[in-house]
């Protein structure tokens, strides 16, 4: 379909689907909707001429079932919203295909206007002209990255510190920390996980100022310093 707002929509069916569009040179807006069922909704991929910046963005709707979203390092901004993956939804994954954990340049809270509803997003951001936000109160139990880090939840504290956390199975948890000056918690849960102290580049001259914490908790766990 195609709506009075320039999207190009496309839509699963009642059952297990796999859901993405077509963008092309990156230009265009897509809402791409999974429906019930457990469905794989696949940030579509954009090849931008030289020097061109990616314009249209991407909204993604799980709704109803355990649903994956895949978002790629050249999908555009992406965006999911609390209607698409409210509470009681489903057990919902967000998997970034080929994008590490530290490949990201950000990962914060959003400050935007008030009243705007991607204020208090969750925000990924990426080399490439690339960025995911996920609106505040969207239930995301997983997110997995290309490297095999696996985390359960991402918070952050009034203390200031980042907060990565495990599943309830065997995890690889790391955080993010770019320039060295992030304070993070970072928690395995429960299982036997693999908790490695993230790495910071720090600008020449500058000294690391953000500890980490690291939790382990029940199962044989691993901690790589």
């Amino acid at each position: 379909e195609f709506d009075v707002d320039g999207y190009d929509i496309y839509r699963g069916t009642a059952g297990d689907d796999v859901v993405t569009g077509v963008r092309g040179d990156g230009y265009k807006a897509l809402k791409l909707f999974g429906g019930d069922g457990n469905d794989t909704i696949i940030a579509a991929r954009s090849v931008l001429p030289d020097g061109e910046t990616d314009s249209g963005d991407q909204f993604l709707y799980g709704h109803e079932g355990n649903d994956t979203y895949i978002i790629s390092k050249n999908s555009g901004d992406v965006r999911l919203s609390n209607y698409s993956e409210g509470k009681g939804m489903g057990t919902d994954t967000v998997r970034f295909a080929d994008l590490t954990l530290s490949d990201l340049t950000k990962v914060e809270v959003l400050k935007s206007d008030p009243g705007s509803m991607w204020d208090g997003a969750l925000h990924f951001d990426w080399a490439g002209e690339g960025a995911l936000l996920i609106e505040a109160g969207t239930e995301i139990e997983r997110f997995e990255f290309a490297d095999g880090v696996r985390l359960g939840s991402i918070e952050f504290d009034v203390d200031g510190y980042d907060i990565y956390r495990g599943t309830a199975g065997d995890d690889v948890v790391t955080g993010v920390r770019g320039d060295g000056y992030k304070a993070l918690k970072l928690f395995g849960g429960d299982g036997n996980d693999t908790i490695i102290a993230a790495r910071s580049v720090l600008p020449e001259g500058e000294t690391d100022s953000g500890g980490q914490l690291l939790y382990g908790r029940e199962g044989d766990d691993t901690y790589l310093v």
